[in-house]
């Protein structure tokens, strides 16, 4: 899956599922965990996405805070396991 189209999937599912906001201005940089919208329930939602909208399963090892982040390094981290 191309990283636009995969940004997007996760960015849009971020978006209405998580924050439940259409309107939400959520930029590639915006500090997830920082500003909360990232804690351990909502990682784990979004791994559960990741795996049945894109097929990748990500490991435990992989459940750090600079993977989850922000978008960005969501994506990247992704990208990095469907290599």
């Amino acid at each position: 899956m191309e990283t636009e189209i995969l940004q997007n999937k996760i960015q849009t599912y971020i978006v209405n599922d998580l924050l439940q906001s259409a309107n939400s201005d959520l930029k590639p940089d915006t500090p997830l965990l920082e500003w909360g919208v990232l804690n351990s329930m909502n990682i784990a939602k979004l791994m559960v996405f990741v795996r049945e909208e894109v097929g990748i399963t990500i490991p435990p090892s992989a459940i750090t805070g600079k993977h989850f982040k922000d978008l960005s390094s969501i994506v990247a981290l992704v990208r990095s396991l469907q290599a």
